[in-house]
């Protein structure tokens, strides 16, 4: 069984990706994905190309309610960003792993009040958007995709931060309503595994 802790919604996606109904609806597009076995995640260049531009429309989707809660956890693009994973934290065990557990994270030099998480291993930054920014990521996603693809099989140079997933995360309590409803991105940590003299803000 995988945790879930209700004011951490890393552990809501980490979920998803564990359950069944995720495996379920990933078959759907044609990617294995076994939750009972969720080492490794090795795939070949033509099994990362054909998922990188693989069903744009595809979402999954999962809900479930547990102590007088009722989560709701929506993955956009869910095949690529799948792909991108693999390829970037080396397995479905190490995002689970990450997913986990995450805290608020302070982060400076940006224009905007969205919230941000980081797991507690550092690895990965979750990030509140807007619905319209997501509605306009959403949009060009085939495009990165694209880009995404030429980074990692034609040499092309990168300064990108890597988006790895892309979700609404719905948090409701039976009692009150909403708890918590947003629109957030899955990123890695730049800083992850590095040792940072200087950072300057662009």
């Amino acid at each position: 069984p995988y945790p879930v802790v209700d004011d951490e919604p890393t552990s809501l996606i980490g979920y998803l990706l564990a359950s069944q109904g995720y495996a379920d609806q990933m078959r759907q597009v044609g990617v294995e994905v076994d939750p009972e076995r969720i080492e490794g995640g090795a795939m070949g260049e033509a099994e990362h190309r054909e998922l990188l531009m693989a069903a744009p429309s595809f979402r999954a989707e999962l809900e479930f309610g547990s102590r007088g809660f009722q989560f709701s956890v929506k993955a956009f693009y869910a095949a690529p960003f799948h792909a991108l994973r693999a390829k970037y934290c080396g397995g479905q065990d190490n995002v689970l792993a990450s997913l986990a557990r995450c805290v608020k994270w302070a982060a400076t030099g940006g224009k905007t009040d969205s919230e941000f998480l980081k797991t507690l291993d550092d690895r990965l930054i979750l990030k509140e958007v807007q619905k319209v920014e997501m509605g306009a990521f959403l949009e060009f996603a085939p495009s990165y995709f694209e880009y995404m693809m030429r980074v990692l099989y034609d040499d092309v140079p990168s300064l990108l931060v890597k988006f790895l997933g892309l979700y609404k995360v719905e948090i409701r309590s039976r009692e009150s309503g909403v708890k918590y409803r947003k629109y957030v991105v899955l990123m890695e940590n730049l800083f992850y595994g590095k040792s940072i003299d200087k950072v300057f803000d662009l």
